[in-house]
């Protein structure tokens, strides 16, 4: 996988170590701690996300914060690919420390997974004042209500009945419209 310049060659490598299956493990783990180049790094990731199970979810987590953002989705791929009750654990504990791209990721798989364990954080996410970029703090907040109506949390329910019926000016926080209508939706499914 390192040495080879031929895509086709690299693919059947995948292949063949994929279809080796688990004891192939220990020496993508190996190869992952030695920190390869990045495309090499994300073709051993990749691996572990087919061949691994949920007892290497752990070594999938330094790679969510790795320098190249290709490597970073592919861990998260990976561990939304291994599964277990680990994941969620692990993507909060990345969560504060992601840029705002990775922090969209996260909160999708933090929605496709019905992490509930995700909810206080990702409520208080929400309630945060903004920072940064206005239009990637409002993309992240309309992904935020998205997944809390996925994950169906009530105890969510009285911050995004306050963002879908903020008025603006006088509410201390105005909202974007788009914002608004996320919440009023995530309530909605909640209610049920």
């Amino acid at each position: 996988l390192r040495e080879s310049e031929d895509s086709t060659e690299r693919v059947r490598i995948l292949q063949a170590i994929t279809e080796i299956g688990a004891p192939a493990i220990p020496n993508i783990i190996g190869r992952i701690i030695r920190n390869e180049p990045w495309y090499v790094l994300r073709n051993l990731v990749y691996l572990l996300g087919r061949v691994g199970k949920e007892t290497q979810a752990a070594d999938l987590a330094p790679l969510l914060l790795h320098a190249n953002q290709r490597v970073q989705m592919e861990a998260l791929k990976s561990l939304q690919r291994i599964g277990g009750k680990a994941r969620a654990e692990i993507l909060l504990s990345v969560l504060p420390k992601a840029d705002d791209a990775l922090k969209m990721s996260i909160v999708e798989t933090l929605s496709i997974i019905k992490a509930r364990e995700a909810v206080p954080l990702l409520v208080e996410m929400l309630q945060a004042k903004p920072s940064g970029s206005a239009s990637l703090k409002a993309d992240l907040e309309e992904k935020i209500c998205n997944a809390l109506g996925n994950i169906g949390a009530r105890e969510a329910l009285p911050a995004l009945m306050e963002i879908a019926s903020s008025k603006g000016f006088f509410s201390g926080r105005s909202y974007q419209e788009k914002l608004k209508i996320a919440a009023g939706k995530a309530a909605s499914i909640t209610r049920r």
